[in-house]
């Protein structure tokens, strides 16, 4: 925790030695008792409070046989990463600090095909994951993030659900199979190859006769890396099956070892490339940010997490986008507005002293090569393409 002394305001007016603490985050009310006079302080302490990010209100009444007047703060907003507000009023002075929680969310980041494309994600969010002599325990250059560690995505959920970290990034197919009692508040998709939409299925050699999951035979030996799923699956199907805990290269214990594998896939090549067919799919999944829930329902830390989602969530919904610039005449303004895609309407401008509009909207990267000779055609001038790093909702 990082103390601030900001501002010894001096005071005109005979006050008794108070001190004002209060929590931002839970808006409690907090008492300071001034001399009558003393009123005339408001002013000038809220214009102090208001400049370093408190949104404060009072009201003022008479304590009888006090002699002194009872001010009441309510404080409706604290400023980002601030809990703590201490006022202390003492020898014709007042003291403020506010107390700035430092360091106080710690995350868990995946290992293995997704380690990549998350450092890449918190990278072009600006909280760039810097390794240190330590592999497994990174840094994160941001006030709000004290504690980071890369752990396999397996695992992850479970150790948020315990306490031992804040928010992790893990699938929602490792929530469901550790029944970790946590709180997805993303989604996140992207993954090693693409959209970070994958499915865990089942898959039977080539040459066997079974066309779905129902077809399988009882007492069949399956292969996976998630038996709590794969058994819930077998058993809602009422079919008796004895299942392999597998430790990697799952296909490959098919037909040998094994009569059925439950693997993850994205396309599905790694299972066709090793004579196997999918008959059926259990789950769909994708990345996930989740939270434990007493850090979500800690107002400081979940104001921390939603802030950190906000930027990580800014970078994946800008990715396939870029923002197209262009000069209009006026004459063919309204045949191109009419055509042109945007997030949700374009944002035009007249340009000074000319007949020509100033159009910018935001479109798909993929259909760049389509719509800009469109657009050329319809009329527009000075055509620009530019990159977007973030779109905020």
């Amino acid at each position: 925790m990082v103390i601030y002394d900001l501002w010894l305001l001096p005071i005109s007016y005979s006050i008794l030695d108070a001190d004002f603490i209060t929590n931002g985050t839970n808006k409690r009310m907090a008492r300071i008792c001034l001399r009558s006079l003393s009123i005339n302080l408001y002013p000038d302490l809220f214009r102090l409070l208001n400049f370093f990010g408190w949104i404060v209100t009072s009201t003022t009444d008479g304590v009888e046989g006090v002699g002194c007047g009872v001010s009441l703060f309510s404080v409706h907003s604290a400023p980002a990463g601030f809990s703590e507000l201490i006022i202390h009023v003492a020898d014709r002075k007042l003291l403020m600090r506010h107390h700035r929680v430092t360091s106080m969310l710690s995350i868990a980041i995946p290992k293995g095909s997704l380690e990549e494309q998350t450092f890449l994600l918190f990278k072009q969010a600006d909280l760039e994951i810097k390794r240190t002599e330590r592999e497994y325990n990174p840094k994160i250059n941001d006030p709000r993030i004290g504690k980071v560690k890369i752990l396999r995505p397996q695992e992850i959920a479970g150790y948020v659900a315990e306490g031992y970290f804040d928010v992790g990034i893990t699938g929602h197919d490792w929530v469901i199979e550790s029944g970790a009692d946590v709180i997805e508040i993303a989604d996140m998709p992207y993954s090693k190859q693409g959209s970070g939409i994958v499915k865990i299925v089942i898959a039977v050699p080539d040459d066997r006769e079974i066309e779905n999951a129902s077809d399988i035979k009882p007492h069949s030996r399956v292969t996976t890396e998630y038996p709590n799923i794969t058994r819930s699956y077998f058993e809602r199907l009422g079919i008796p099956t004895t299942i392999h805990f597998s430790y990697g290269a799952t296909e490959a214990k098919v037909p040998d070892l094994m009569d059925v594998v439950v693997d993850v896939t994205e396309t599905g090549s790694t299972l066709r490339k090793n004579n196997l067919k999918i008959i059926d799919v259990m789950l769909e999944s994708t990345t996930k940010l989740v939270a434990n829930k007493d850090s979500w329902n800690d107002p400081a830390k979940r104001r921390a997490i939603e802030e950190i989602r906000t930027l990580l969530l800014a970078v994946i919904e800008a990715r396939g986008k870029v923002l197209l610039d262009m000069n209009v005449p006026a004459g063919k303004l309204d045949e191109l507005i009419a055509f042109l895609p945007a997030m949700k309407l374009p944002t035009v401008t007249k340009l000074y002293n000319s007949e020509y509009y100033a159009v910018e909207t935001v479109v798909a990267k993929e259909t760049v090569n389509i719509l800009i000779p469109e657009l050329k055609r319809l009329g527009a001038e000075d055509i620009l393409e530019l990159d977007i790093l973030k779109i905020v909702r």
